[in-house]
């Protein structure tokens, strides 16, 4: 009895062919019976179209992922650099021997606390 109640519920077919493929045939003939091969190659050229536009806009849209991500990073970047500088600026008004390595207007602030400036004679 429950494997007559299995069998009951399975209402999928086991045909190797597809009732959408039928109707793209059918109306593939169709059109190729009216229209003849220019139908086939305004087919054939929007199916190329439609795959061509899909890669081009999985393209642009990674393009516009990484683009923006890129932005975040330098935008954090900026604004850890001028939090760093206020720190800097901060604490050199506080010690008095931190000045030494506090950036100037003709160092910027990558070079001026580098270990080269820092330990030269």
């Amino acid at each position: 009895m429950i494997r007559a109640l299995k069998n009951r519920k399975q209402r999928t077919s086991n045909l190797p062919i597809s009732m959408g493929r039928v109707l793209r045939t059918a109306f593939g003939v169709a059109g190729f019976a009216l229209w003849g091969w220019g139908f086939v190659a305004v087919v054939m050229g929007l199916y190329i179209g439609l795959k061509c536009l899909k890669g081009i806009l999985s393209c642009l849209l990674t393009l516009l992922i990484i683009t923006l991500f890129i932005a975040l990073l330098i935008a954090l970047s900026n604004h850890f650099r001028q939090t760093i500088q206020n720190y800097l600026e901060q604490r050199a008004q506080t010690d008095e021997l931190f000045p030494l390595c506090s950036p100037s207007r003709t160092r910027t602030l990558t070079t001026a606390c580098s270990p080269e400036q820092l330990y030269r004679d």
